[in-house]
């Protein structure tokens, strides 16, 4: 299935393999959704470029094979989102950053967004919840290269590479030694 993020009206559309519409989310809470992403557990993640919003979107298949998108589950912060990317643990990572007004940056952060879920003993009820796993910084040119983080992808060992829009470079982070490898 395919999902369209709709940022002018704050939803996300989902179609078919062939191209059918099959639904639309209707207002998400989260505002100018503007990339979306699906994690291995079926969880689509939305960031919102001018908040500091997170959506999350739990989606069904119903038994007649079509897609009904619930409304959000939740948000959480993570200082205005520019990029977005899944790793293998079903981790949602961010590229964040919050311009001052004189065009510089007030703050740039790969930030790494876990989903948590609670069930009661008691009577089974399921509660979500969102926290910032790691928030990480990387200054200049040089050492994690971070300058207006941009956009961010995760490759086969869990590697994240991020665009860097001020210094037009790419930064690799490793989220298995937690550490940057280069620039």
């Amino acid at each position: 299935n395919g999902f369209v993020v709709n940022e002018d009206n704050g939803s996300v559309s989902a179609f078919s393999s062939a191209g059918t519409f099959y639904d639309n989310s209707g207002a998400l809470g989260v505002a100018t959704p503007a990339w979306i992403s699906v994690d291995g557990n079926g969880n689509a993640w939305i960031p919102s470029t001018n908040t500091a919003e997170v959506g999350q979107i739990p989606y069904t298949i119903n038994g007649a094979g079509k897609v009904k998108i619930s409304n959000n589950a939740g948000t959480m912060g993570a200082d205005d989102s520019y990029g977005l990317a899944i790793d293998s643990s079903n981790n949602a990572w961010f590229a964040t950053n919050n311009i001052n007004g004189n065009g510089s940056p007030a703050t740039e952060h790969l930030e790494d967004v876990v989903r948590t879920v609670t069930t009661n003993p008691r009577n089974g009820h399921q509660t979500i919840s969102y926290g910032i796993g790691q928030s990480i910084t990387g200054t200049g040119s040089s050492g994690g290269g971070m300058g207006i983080p941009y956009k961010i992808s995760v490759d086969g060992g869990n590697n994240i590479w991020m665009a860097n829009e001020a210094y037009q470079t790419i930064s690799e982070y490793s989220t298995t030694l937690g550490k940057w490898l280069g620039v």
